[in-house]
């Protein structure tokens, strides 16, 4: 038969090997009798938390005489090391006197919770990087229908151009004051605007999967004649003179002609539609032993400095209904060919765009030499 001597020495093993921490609270709410697993969470020896008032160590407790049965979550920093997590039991001691002030009243049992915070930050963290991570896709769900209106906006752009020029001629067909050779001459080219309607939907794909570049041995001058006379009938609406500085017939570059006459025809008509009360757009070409440089400058009302670093971004434009989307097509064909765009321009005076393209030579690797 077990003796109350050995009910005393087997509660004192299990108080001192027992796994949550233990302390017993006097009158005055100090602790004393620590248990070596409290000892370990506080890393303190049981000498150091004798004495201490509980609320000192557990401030979150609230301690009063008599005590009352509460928990709380502790949070406890422990001297040179990490911080704890501690839940902190209060239960007051059945039968306790009215002895001296440091006689016990209460027990505090103390669980480290600090695996379990870990844990649940973790979790909160992934719920957080989850619930980011869809708001992040609807974001980019939400921007790719976004730049599908703005695209189907661009693609209207786009082939309004030829579209104009095309009801320009048909105008002047329609009048009956043309002559039988420039009759001729418009069919001509209505019909390969026509033709350049079903490329530009091809060169819009340059946005998405860029297409190898056909080049060939191309006249400047042939080409700067041909994007005016496309353009001719819109700039006589609109009381603008485009005026061609000469360039010799021998001057030649070597590129894709039809994705270059693209890139002048957005910017010749650019410079007219931004002169809205009429003026002189003129172009001219430079031409030394490695590079060509051909020149658009208009009068009209320039651009903002702080928008010209955005020209060419796709969809920036500074027009009302504009999309920006030519300007963009513009800045990848010239890349493409291993040149550049420079605009300088002046609020109030005009703009211009200086193209620059490598003469005639080697073309670039991934393109098709069509020369002759």
């Amino acid at each position: 038969m077990v003796n109350l001597r050995d009910d005393f020495r087997l509660y004192r093993l299990a108080y001192h090997f027992d796994r949550i921490g233990k302390a017993f609270v006097g009158r005055d709410g100090r602790l004393s009798c620590a248990n070596p697993a409290l000892c370990g969470m506080l890393g303190l020896e049981a000498d150091a938390i004798a004495g201490r008032l509980a609320s000192e160590l557990f401030p979150d407790l609230a301690w009063r005489d008599p005590p009352q049965p509460q928990s709380a979550r502790c949070r406890y920093e422990r001297p040179g090391s990490e911080v704890k997590w501690l839940l902190v039991h209060l239960t007051p001691l059945v039968g306790a006197g009215e002895g001296d002030a440091g006689s016990a009243v209460g027990m505090l049992q103390v669980e480290d919770l600090s695996d379990s915070v870990k844990l649940e930050n973790e979790i909160r963290r992934l719920t957080r990087d989850a619930d980011a991570m869809y708001g992040a896709e609807n974001l980019i769900q939400s921007e790719k229908l976004a730049a599908a209106g703005q695209l189907a906006a661009g693609i209207a752009h786009e082939i309004r151009n030829p579209l104009t020029s095309l009801k320009g001629f048909l105008q002047l067909l329609k009048s009956g004051s043309s002559s039988a050779a420039k009759r001729e001459a418009y069919l001509t080219i209505m019909l390969e605007e026509l033709g350049r309607i079903e490329q530009i939907l091809g060169e819009l794909l340059v946005l998405s999967r860029p297409r190898a570049a056909q080049f060939a041995r191309t006249g400047i001058a042939q080409m700067i004649r041909h994007v005016v006379l496309l353009l001719q009938p819109q700039a006589v609406m609109r009381g603008v003179e485009i005026r061609v500085l000469p360039i010799p017939d021998e001057a030649h570059i070597y590129c894709d002609e039809n994705q270059i006459k693209q890139v002048l025809i957005n910017i010749v008509k650019n410079g007219i539609e931004a002169m809205e009360h009429g003026g002189v757009l003129t172009i001219e070409a430079v031409v030394n032993r490695d590079t060509a440089e051909i020149r658009v400058t208009d009068q009209g009302t320039g651009i903002p400095p702080d928008k010209l670093d955005r020209l060419g971004s796709p969809f920036f434009t500074t027009k009302e209904n504009g999309t920006g989307l030519g300007l963009t097509v513009c800045y990848r064909i010239v890349r493409n060919h291993g040149g550049r765009i420079e605009v300088d321009s002046r609020p109030g005076e005009g703009t211009t765009f200086a193209i620059y393209l490598p003469v005639a030579g080697r073309p670039p690797d991934g393109t098709r030499d069509q020369r002759a």
